[in-house]
Formats: C-alpha cells, sequence, structure tokens
C-alpha cells in the first residue's frame, strides 16, 4: 500500500535516512513546475504573460500544458473580455490541490537531494 508523501514527510517517527520506494512522490514535468512557481507569485496570470516571463516556456506549449494541469485540478481559469478588439482571454490560478503537489514536490526533490547515495 502506497503511503502518501506528506504523511510520510510528517510522520515522526520515520527514518528520513533514505528514500522510501512506497511514498507517493507527485511528479511533475519541467513545465509545470515552472508554471506552478510563476502562480505561486501572482494571483492570477495569462498564458503568454508565462511565457515572457520564462524562456523555458514556448507559445506552442504552454497552453497545452495549462489544459493538462488543469484536468488533473492543478489550475482553474477563467475567461477575461478582451480590452482591445479581439478574442476573450484565459486567465489562470493555481488551486489549492496545485500548491499542496507544489509543496509536496518541492519537498521530495529537497529530501531525495539530501538523501546519502
Amino acid at each position: 500500500m502506497k503511503t502518501s508523501f506528506l504523511t510520510k514527510l510528517l510522520t515522526p517517527d520515520t527514518p528520513s535516512a533514505t528514500p522510501d520506494p512506497d511514498i507517493d512522490v507527485p511528479s511533475l514535468s519541467k513545465k509545470q513546475a515552472i508554471i506552478m512557481d510563476l502562480l505561486m507569485g501572482k494571483r492570477e496570470m495569462y498564458g503568454l504573460e508565462m511565457v515572457h516571463e520564462c524562456a523555458d516556456l514556448k507559445r506552442g506549449t504552454i497552453y497545452v500544458t495549462l489544459q493538462r494541469m488543469e484536468d488533473k485540478e492543478y489550475v482553474v481559469s477563467r475567461v477575461e473580455e478582451s480590452p482591445v478588439p479581439g478574442p476573450p482571454r484565459r486567465l489562470y490560478a493555481l488551486t489549492g490541490l496545485g500548491q499542496r503537489t507544489y509543496f509536496a514536490w518541492q519537498a521530495a526533490r529537497t529530501a531525495f537531494a539530501e538523501a546519502p547515495a
């Protein structure tokens, strides 16, 4: 039976010398982690705004990645009418689940980086 990473992390009697393969560690792609990091510092952002803020994000993949994240309920979006003539624009925000997943992913990276080889 798999144990939640956070449950294992927060259990005081769990030895932390080596990573446990039974821990359920969140899996995020590099792009998902970048998007979550950007959204942690801001309330809402447009997809192209994220592309302009980070060179690792590209116009051709940002919306596919955001849609996948929305399917996993890591982000939510809302449509906003454009202030200039044109199509409506979509704003994205991190959900509570997205925040918890990001924090667990960061903790896992730190724990595994500090684990003895």
